[in-house]
């Protein structure tokens, strides 16, 4: 290889990384995203004719969650970036969006989303310790 192809392939190599490292960054808002108007616990994204819609919400229902239905059309999917549906999204207290998954992955991940909205629940309300406890 020529001196000037080595040296291509560095500066590609050098900047390239970085702007997909953003690119692909920007691809996950669900993280830092908020949302004031749904409710704290699992949203779920579904529309008309979508077939894993059903076993979606049957899946979450079986790991003791009851979800919050959204359908579309909504100005959720757009605020939310929900490109596919099923989505859930397990919304805290401050209205922060703390877990998402799309398509299949909702079933398969149905007791991790139930156990991030509990987890959530707990940061909220913590026990407080009684009087049998000693404190």
């Amino acid at each position: 290889m020529s001196d000037l192809a080595v040296r291509l392939a560095v500066v590609v190599l050098v900047v390239g990384i970085p702007v997909t490292a953003v690119l692909l960054a920007r691809r996950r808002p669900g993280r830092v995203r908020t949302t004031a108007h749904l409710a704290p616990g699992i949203t779920v994204f579904v529309a008309p004719g979508c077939r894993l819609c059903g076993p979606a919400i049957d899946a979450l229902h079986r790991a003791a969650a009851t979800p919050d239905i959204v359908r579309a059309p909504d100005g959720a999917f757009d605020e939310l970036r929900v490109r596919s549906v099923p989505t859930a999204v397990v919304v805290g207290e401050s209205g922060r969006v703390l877990a998402r998954r799309s398509g299949p992955a909702v079933a398969a991940d149905a007791t991790v989303l139930v156990a991030t909205a509990e987890r959530a629940a707990e940061q909220v309300s913590p026990r407080r310790p009684s009087r049998r406890d000693g404190r």
